[in-house]
């Protein structure tokens, strides 16, 4: 596992509905589109498969069937409850619980049938979370955020500078370091294409 400190873009956006926008469509921030960059990249290559219905253990499993059986190539997974305002460390609590159970059974899958060297797991979601704790023991919408990439052919370790919270921007938010595009050209290779304009893969698989 790679996790990817400082994962954001420029002038981050903190409505839910934009942001969300921002990273379907690997758009700048004052740049709108309606075009999903993984169904743009997707087209002329693979299936994408969207599960936001599933338990996402479960959801991990029919996604371990799936590669297995090598009927879809590029799907995406769900798990929301996120959005911590309160009760923030208790939330998480169960949150990663059940985000690591469904991650190892993948793992666990990919490896017995022998697919697991040629997956790529990559996390994404609309914005980081506050430095600082609120009242009701919450942190409100950020800015930069770490990311999690996973797969047999994926360079483990901690990239990207420590965050700094003497560094925090007007609305408490962590930096960013990392432009999150740069994790979609991991996934598209060299040529980025889907994504607008080029952008320089972070060096975090094997060659």
């Amino acid at each position: 596992m790679a996790i990817v400190q400082g994962v954001g873009y420029a002038a981050p956006n903190r409505s839910h509905f934009r942001s969300r926008q921002i990273w379907d469509t690997a758009s700048d921030a004052d740049e709108y589109r309606s075009d999903d960059w993984l169904a743009r990249a997707s087209a002329s290559r693979s299936r994408a498969l969207g599960d936001a219905s599933m338990p996402f253990v479960a959801s991990c499993e029919a996604a371990a069937r799936l590669i297995a059986m090598r009927r879809v190539a590029v799907m995406r997974l769900t798990l929301h409850g996120f959005d911590t305002h309160e009760s923030q460390a208790r939330r998480h609590a169960s949150l990663l619980a059940g985000f690591a159970e469904g991650l190892a059974l993948l793992r666990a899958r990919l490896i017995a049938s022998g697919d697991w060297s040629r997956t790529l797991v990559m996390t994404r979601s609309d914005f980081g979370r506050s430095a600082r704790e609120n009242a009701a023991g919450g942190t409100e919408h950020g800015s930069g955020a770490p990311h999690f990439l996973m797969g047999g052919n994926v360079r483990g370790g901690l990239f990207g500078a420590a965050p700094r919270l003497d560094e925090l921007d007007e609305a408490g938010g962590l930096p960013v370091g990392i432009d999150f595009r740069r994790l979609y050209a991991i996934v598209l290779g060299a040529d980025a294409l889907g994504l607008g304009r080029r952008f320089q893969p972070l060096p975090l698989l094997r060659v």
